[in-house]
C-alpha cells in the first residue's frame, strides 16, 4: 500500500456497526408514513449489506480498495439506504440506476488536493451568446464542457456516494493522495468541486459524516408529507396551474425586454 494511502486511512473514523444499524432503524420509525404522492417513501430503510465476495470483486475489477469505514458500512451495515439527509447510495449506482459507461474513472488517482473549478470568464461565455448563433454554440460548448468540465477525468478515483439535491453530489475518493476523503461536487452549478468539511473545515471522512448527518436528522423533524393525488384538492391544482402561468408570461415578458435592449441602437 502506498505511503499516502496508509496516511489516510489512520484518519478513518470506524462505525460501531450495532449502533448505526440501530440509530438508523429509530430514523425509519420516525420518518415512517411519509409519500412521495402514492408510493412509501421508505427513508431510512436500509439494503442488505453485501458480503464480502461482492466488495472483492468491485475491488478487484476496478484496482481499487475501498476505505476501511465505506467499506464496513457496505459489510456489516447494509448497501446504501434512501433518505431526505443523509442518503447513501449502493455500490457502483446512482440512486436506482447502475453507473454509465464512462460516467465514473477509477482507472487513476484523484487529481486535486484543493478546491477546483474553471475560472468565471469560462462560464460567461455560456451566457453571452446571442439567439443567432446559440444553436452552433450550445453544440460547441456541449463538446467542449463535455471534456474539460463534465469529463470523467475531473473527479477520477471517486465515486458518487451521496445526493446532496439539486444535482449536486458527494464523492468518495478512493485513490490518491485524497483517498478516504469526501468532496462535493456543484459543477451542475458551475461551482466545481471541493473538499466536504464539518463546521470546523475539518475534512469529512465517510464515518465521520455519516455519524453527523444522523445527528443531524435525528434533531431534525419530517415535516415533508407531500400529498397524494387523491388528496390535492381543486384549489390546489388551479393555484399551480395560475403560479405556472405568471412563470411563462413574466419570462416571456423578460425576454421580450432583452430582446429590444439588444436591437437598440
Amino acid at each position: 500500500m502506498a505511503p499516502e494511502a496508509q496516511k489516510t486511512r489512520e484518519t478513518m473514523t470506524l462505525l460501531d456497526s450495532t449502533q448505526v444499524r440501530e440509530r438508523i432503524a429509530s430514523l425509519a420509525k420516525k420518518f415512517a408514513g411519509i409519500k412521495f404522492f402514492d408510493q412509501d417513501a421508505n427513508y431510512f430503510v436500509l439494503n442488505s449489506p453485501l458480503p464480502e465476495s461482492s466488495i472483492a470483486d468491485f475491488e478487484s475489477e476496478h484496482n481499487v480498495q475501498l476505505p476501511d469505514d465505506y467499506r464496513q458500512f457496505l459489510l456489516e451495515i447494509g448497501n446504501g439506504f434512501v433518505g431526505p439527509m443523509p442518503e447513501v447510495y449502493p455500490l457502483g449506482r446512482i440512486g436506482n440506476r447502475p453507473w454509465l459507461p464512462g460516467e465514473v474513472d477509477l482507472s487513476g488517482p484523484f487529481p486535486h488536493e484543493e478546491a477546483w473549478n474553471l475560472e468565471p470568464e469560462y462560464f460567461e461565455r455560456e451566457k453571452s451568446r446571442s439567439d443567432a448563433d446559440e444553436k452552433e454554440t450550445n453544440k460547441q460548448w456541449d463538446v467542449e464542457s463535455e471534456l474539460s468540465y463534465w469529463g470523467p477525468s475531473v473527479i477520477q478515483g471517486a465515486i458518487p456516494i451521496a445526493e446532496l439535491g439539486c444535482g449536486q453530489m458527494l464523492l468518495l475518493v478512493v485513490s490518491g493522495l485524497q483517498r478516504g476523503y469526501l468532496w462535493n461536487d456543484s459543477r451542475v452549478d458551475h461551482c466545481g468541486i471541493e473538499p466536504a468539511t464539518d463546521a470546523n473545515g475539518t475534512p469529512f471522512t465517510f464515518g465521520s459524516w455519516l455519524l453527523e448527518s444522523l445527528e443531524k436528522a435525528e434533531q431534525s423533524k419530517p415535516v415533508l408529507k407531500i400529498k397524494s393525488n387523491s388528496q390535492v384538492s381543486r384549489r390546489d391544482w388551479l393555484l399551480v396551474l395560475f403560479l405556472m402561468t405568471f412563470g411563462i408570461v413574466l419570462g416571456w415578458f423578460l425576454a421580450s425586454s432583452k430582446k429590444k435592449r439588444i436591437r437598440s441602437p
